[in-house]
């Protein structure tokens, strides 16, 4: 299939590639990618070396595969979301720069929104709980 920018993306091999029926999810852009389609022996700090090729990263965490697939996953967090973006936009479905095979980019939940309430509430006591009876836990 060939895309407005005049890359063509390879077709995907049948049960070989993380590619093949993959949905397309839409969601907010962020500057975390979820990243399927690394090799199973790729170590994280060899896919930080791959990927910070294309901006500063926060973050870089290797998925345990899941039984009977023949790649890994990673999630990625880069400090500009910028750079997250062009990497999604111009890298999904192609081969980045460092591997040997295509991988499959999209946008993970941001840090930010995993943080917003009322997961930010949690083991946080409500301000009139304690009501000035001393620092019993119960």
């Amino acid at each position: 299939a060939a895309m407005a920018t005049g890359v063509t993306v390879p077709a995907a091999m049948p049960g070989a590639s993380p590619l093949a029926g993959a949905p397309a999810q839409v969601m907010e852009e962020t500057d975390r990618l979820f990243i399927q389609g690394v090799p199973l022996d790729a170590t994280e700090e060899r896919l930080r070396e791959v990927f910070s090729q294309y901006g500063p990263l926060t973050s870089l965490q290797k998925l345990s595969p899941s039984p009977g697939v023949s790649y890994a996953s990673c999630l990625v967090q880069f400090h500009i979301q910028s750079q997250a973006k062009w990497l999604h936009d111009n890298v999904n479905h192609n081969i980045p720069l460092g591997l040997d095979t295509p991988v499959a980019i999209s946008y993970a939940a941001s840090s930010v929104q995993q943080a917003t309430a009322p997961a930010a509430e949690y083991g946080k006591a409500p301000a009139n709980s304690q009501s000035g009876k001393g620092s019993a836990p119960y």
